[in-house]
């Protein structure tokens, strides 16, 4: 009995021991230390401060994984992004790129190219009026890839003619990615002048960088 008593204790002792460390192991409750790789439970909120002039709180991962995960999208305050999907925010603005139209005169046809336009997709649009030297004569106009003969001309326009004064202007989506987009235009008859101080004519493309087609029904 004496040996059964003496063995007795230790193995209580090893029990509660266990049972202590799997009690921990599950949870950290208020008022103890964290513990890592381990579910940390609390009533109250978890404050971390350093009086230091290091950041409060740093985490690692391996490349490609996420180093924090949160347990919904409700908005965080003050929770400032340094990229969004791999854009700084100047990226995410709407980029629209207006161009001045030359000054041509004495023209039967012309091609106006716009210089610095970033590759991508866009929606461009382009109003012109010219003074022709026969009167109704009509300027007709429309998006062309130059580069891309096989590329099908898009937005094309025949513009009004009143008088001596012909106009022409059109939307269409364009794709700068591959090929450079230029508007090009003729004259049916006689000669144009293209004014380049007439606010009216301009050439403006505003950058989508997704888009969605769908099929349109008629009422």
């Amino acid at each position: 009995m004496s040996v059964l008593r003496g063995r007795a204790v230790p193995a209580m002792v090893i029990v509660g021991a266990l049972f202590a460390g799997s009690t921990l192991g599950s949870y950290a409750a208020n008022g103890g230390p964290l513990l890592l790789g381990k579910s940390n439970k609390a009533t109250k909120t978890t404050t971390i401060k350093t009086t230091g002039n290091g950041a409060a709180l740093k985490l690692k991962s391996k490349p490609g994984k996420a180093p924090l995960k949160v347990s919904n999208g409700t908005k965080v305050a003050k929770l400032n992004a340094d990229l969004v999907d791999g854009l700084q925010g100047a990226a995410l603005q709407t980029a629209v790129y207006r161009y001045r139209l030359p000054a041509l005169s004495g023209v039967s046809s012309l091609e106006i190219k716009p210089t610095g336009l970033p590759p991508g997709r866009y929606v461009a649009s382009y109003s012109l009026i010219a003074t022709t030297t026969v009167l109704d004569a009509r300027l007709e106009c429309n998006f062309t890839y130059p580069s891309s003969p096989t590329t099908a001309n898009e937005g094309v326009t025949y513009g009004t003619a009143s008088g001596d004064a012909a106009a022409s202007n059109a939307t269409a989506v364009v794709d700068t990615r591959n090929h450079q987009v230029a508007v090009a235009c003729g004259v049916s008859a006689g000669t144009a002048t293209l004014d380049p101080a007439e606010t009216a004519s301009s050439l403006v493309f505003t950058r989508i960088d997704t888009m969605t087609s769908h099929n349109a029904s008629s009422g």
